[in-house]
């Protein structure tokens, strides 16, 4: 008994798929790791950690952003003096 042709193509080509799934989410999750130090467990997980970074990153500029004020405050009033 032989394994028609058509039926071995068509297994062969669900594994390539199956394989390159496999392989991308392998990707993506060494690119993470590699960024982030830490596997996500899902991807609302994910968010939360970029939205948490990108909450870091914006409170360090307004605290820049009010230094500056606080600086250009005093160089006028001292300019007024």
């Amino acid at each position: 008994m032989t394994i028609p042709t058509t039926l071995i193509n068509l297994l062969a080509f669900i594994g390539l798929i199956s394989t390159v799934h496999v392989l991308g989410t392998l990707i993506k999750y060494a690119y993470f790791w590699l960024k982030f130090n830490k596997i996500p467990k899902n991807l609302t997980e994910e968010k939360l950690e970029l939205i948490r970074t990108e909450n870091v990153r914006l409170q360090e500029q307004i605290a820049k952003g009010e230094r500056e004020l606080e600086e250009m405050t005093k160089a006028v009033i001292q300019r007024l003096r």
